[in-house]
């Protein structure tokens, strides 16, 4: 017992000599990863745009990048159904288009604040981005993809020209939002799912649920997601008169919309709405222009 009692005191005083010796490393700098991409990357007028939106939120948006950076996930390459096998960069001709079209169908909706605390460090623009297939195995085209580090938007190319405005925003909307709920950005609000028991939903019932949509391993994030997809796709009128009809019976009696007598589809709604902006400041009437409640 002497013999680890002298020990303890002989190693306290090693370590106070030590740190006499070297005052001045008690003000001790934590060790970082230097940043190996600096903006502006060019001299185009949206360049400036560019580095005002990293002086805000200290994120990079980068179309001269590294490729393997797409599918750098903090521990490794991850060339599966999740990661992409290859990355090709955008062409300079449809850069502006492109960084227009994803600040006003995409940054430009949400608050600064919001934007800060949940991005990734990079957005990388992409001009295609190939995707291993869960079906087949073989390489085939996505519109997103995600690590912890990055967001990386495809089809900034000559398909700009003819998208369909609608369906591009809820593409980038639902790859933000999908990437904040897999890194811990945000989480589906509790008031939200806690009325469903997941573990009694199946292909039949589901609609009895206020789900808009059944998948396989159903879960809160999945609701979540299918309810998103469809409130950036429907207009108003799908909305008022499908969705949120009390009655099966839909438009002169020509379809059946969902078995909602229960009207779980406007109070589901209605809660997710009025939680994403208490929790997060994420307007989703804003955001899809729509009235949902």
């Amino acid at each position: 017992m002497k013999n680890i009692i002298r020990f303890i005191t002989l190693l306290s005083v090693c370590g106070t000599v030590l740190w006499r010796c070297n005052p001045q490393e008690s003000e001790i700098t934590p060790l970082g990863i230097e940043e190996k991409y600096s903006l502006s990357q060019g001299n185009h007028e949206f360049d400036n745009k560019l580095v005002e939106f990293y002086d805000s939120t200290g994120v990079y948006i980068l179309y001269q990048y590294d490729s393997l950076d797409a599918i750098w996930n903090i521990t490794g390459l991850y060339p599966n159904t999740n990661y992409p096998l290859r990355i090709v960069l955008p062409d300079e001709e449809y850069l502006s288009l492109g960084i227009q079209m994803i600040f006003e169908n995409w940054l430009d909706l949400y608050p600064m604040s919001t934007l800060k605390s949940t991005l990734p460090k990079k957005i990388l623009l992409a001009d295609s981005i190939f995707r291993k297939s869960s079906s087949t195995g073989e390489a085939s085209l996505a519109d997103y993809t995600y690590t912890f580090d990055n967001i990386c938007v495809g089809n900034i190319n000559e398909s700009l020209n003819d998208v369909d405005e609608k369906e591009y925003k809820a593409m980038l909307n639902l790859a933000y939002i999908t990437y904040c709920i897999d890194y811990g950005k945000i989480e589906v609000p509790k008031a939200f799912y806690e009325m469903v028991d997941y573990s009694h939903v199946n292909a039949g019932n589901f609609t009895t649920f206020g789900i808009i949509k059944h998948s396989n391993n159903m879960g809160a994030k999945e609701d979540m997601l299918a309810w998103l997809e469809m409130l950036f796709t429907e207009d108003q009128f799908m909305i008022d008169e499908y969705w949120f009809n009390p009655s099966d019976d839909f438009l002169f009696g020509g379809m059946d919309g969902p078995s909602n007598g229960n009207g779980l589809y406007r109070k589901r709604c209605g809660i997710l709405v009025t939680e994403m902006k208490r929790l997060y400041n994420i307007d989703l009437e804003e955001l899809t222009g729509l009235t949902l409640k």
